[in-house]
């Protein structure tokens, strides 16, 4: 496992979420909130020519790219250097022709186009924008949203909570070795993992380049960050840091005993002293002394961050998240685990 503490998420930004972000600002369009982790509705086609007339290309729908999904289903994110071609067949032998078929035009079901890419083919070169169903461009004005058919196993939206680039991703309802099976209203579909351009993960052969990843459930990662979690309660360091930390938070000696639990740089701009990023005493001092936008002392949250918060974890990092939304992310280092940020994270409810 990697220092990142282990996440729940399955639509993470795509390597140009910069670009993405730029876009929305443009368009001067809001994005909803990424709501918490999990997959979307496996997808696949029974009637195809009924489906498909019911879901043709130019049939508007009030909607956005989706945003939540199936925490049951597990996902391939797919990451195009050019059009994907994603062929899905009804039988294991994958022989016949496709029946759900992703090209430089759009998705298919038989014969049908059920959802284009904006301006109607798909442009490498703005590969970020590339999200299913805008009628033109979306970094360009407010165009209109056609979204591609209930249940579709190709989930094409915006990553990094609905604000970063264009994400691309499979959802499946099984897997036996590289064969995955996707669901529609009892009808299963097929898709070889080998048919996918590009290498899975990491690079297999010199010169290879990452095509695709295997991505767990919701349900799946829930179930790794407790176990991480577990973990790490079990072990001496982290809970000796723990203990420590929260005496000297109480104690008499506060705020100056807390200096040591503190990385040595510590971004926080909440300081207000002109950098992002500020020194451990610096941080423990703007920290005891300022309230947050709720009226709170920032000690009070910081206290109750490490007495009570929620713990996630990987391997050398972790995090502890009050009800209130203040996190306190912990990493392990040369010198032992510090506090490496402290912040509220917006996207979650503020509990009095």
């Amino acid at each position: 496992m990697n220092t990142a503490v282990t996440s729940v998420s399955v639509t993470g930004a795509s390597g140009s979420a910069g670009r993405g972000l730029a876009r929305h600002q443009r368009s001067g369009r809001s994005r909803r909130t990424w709501l918490r982790p999990c997959a979307v509705r496996a997808l696949v086609i029974v009637g195809l020519m009924q489906l498909a007339s019911s879901h043709a290309v130019g049939q508007v729908q009030e909607a956005e790219p989706p945003q939540e999904f199936n925490p049951k289903r597990a996902h391939v994110k797919l990451f195009p250097r050019e059009a994907p071609d994603l062929r899905f067949y009804r039988r294991r032998d994958l022989r016949g022709l496709p029946a759900i078929r992703l090209n430089e035009r759009g998705a298919f079901v038989g014969d049908q186009l059920v959802c284009a890419w904006p301006g109607g083919r798909y442009d490498s070169r703005n590969r970020v924008n590339m999200v299913l169903g805008y009628e033109t461009p979306p970094e360009i004005g407010d165009p209109k949203y056609v979204p591609c058919p209930a249940g579709f196993p190709i989930i094409s939206t915006w990553g990094d909570q609905g604000h970063g680039g264009a994400v691309l991703l499979i959802e499946v309802a099984s897997r036996k070795g590289t064969l995955v099976e996707v669901v529609f209203q009892g009808q299963s579909y097929y898709l070889d993992l080998k048919s996918l351009p590009g290498d899975p993960s990491v690079p297999t052969r010199s010169g290879g380049w990452v095509g695709w990843y295997w991505q767990i459930s919701g349900e799946e990662a829930e179930k790794a960050v407790r176990a991480a979690a577990d973990r790490l309660r079990r072990r001496p360091a982290f809970t000796r840091f723990l203990r420590e930390a929260r005496a000297c938070l109480s104690s008499a000696n506060a705020p100056r005993c807390f200096i040591s639990f503190v990385r040595e740089t510590i971004y926080f701009p909440e300081a207000r002293l002109g950098e992002y990023s500020v020194t451990a005493e610096q941080f423990t001092n703007a920290v005891w002394q300022r309230v947050g936008d709720d009226g709170h002392p920032l000690w009070g949250h910081l206290s109750e961050c490490f007495a009570s918060g929620d713990l996630s974890a990987g391997s050398r990092a972790a995090t502890l998240t009050t009800q209130k939304g203040w996190t306190c992310e912990l990493e392990e280092t040369r010198s032992g685990w510090k506090l490496v940020r402290f912040f509220r994270n917006p996207d979650l409810p503020s509990v009095d």
